[in-house]
């Protein structure tokens, strides 16, 4: 789908790579791929071609059930690569969801926290 979008602009990997300072070989990859690394990527096509990613690559349909997902879909949401990120915007200190996942800061608060940011940013997407 990402590929889509590049080459519907007709525009060449070559092109592509240069305006968003990416290598060739690392676009090639995450246009053959879909992997939770790539959302940062996808972000950056997106916004490039001037395109709303969550509506595009319809990020509404993401599973939000466990910690792991909810992490994704803030990720995917946000062009996030990663979770330092997404306590700063919930309001946690850095590493406060690694300490999480290692049983070293409240489970039910960051996932209170992320249910809070993602329930706020799906209603801006409400009709």
């Amino acid at each position: 789908m990402i590929k889509n979008l590049r080459l519907f602009n007709n525009v060449t990997l070559k092109e592509l790579s240069k305006r968003l300072s990416v290598s060739e070989n690392s676009l090639r990859t995450i246009e053959s791929t879909e992997k939770e690394s790539s959302y940062y990527y996808y972000h950056l096509y997106c916004r490039h071609f001037a395109v709303d990613p969550y509506i595009y690559l319809n990020y509404s349909n993401l599973s939000t059930y466990t910690l792991e997902d909810k992490i994704i879909a803030i990720k995917a949401f946000c062009g996030y690569k990663n979770t330092e990120d997404i306590d700063k915007i919930i309001g946690l200190y850095p590493g406060a969801i690694s300490d999480c996942k290692r049983g070293r800061f409240s489970k039910s608060k960051v996932c209170t926290l992320l249910d809070e940011f993602i329930y706020e940013y799906k209603k801006g997407y409400e009709t």
